[in-house]
């Protein structure tokens, strides 16, 4: 289970209960709360912007 081997989060609920640290259920950074993820920025598709981060992005890694 990635959760027991490498802290990550997992959608499954019934998958709480094999948790082997159950502090790992109340930490946060792992398991935000409805309300954290309410009041969250989450990255969008920039839609037909990409392209000028995409020529902004070649420019950096050409110089």
């Amino acid at each position: 289970m990635a959760t027991n081997d490498a802290g990550l989060a997992s959608a499954n609920t019934a998958a709480a209960e094999h948790v082997k640290d159950q502090a790992l259920l109340s930490n946060a950074a792992v398991y935000a709360s409805d309300e954290q993820v309410a009041d969250a920025d989450f990255i969008v598709d920039p839609g037909p912007a990409m392209k000028f981060y995409q020529d902004g992005w070649t420019r950096v890694k050409a110089s």
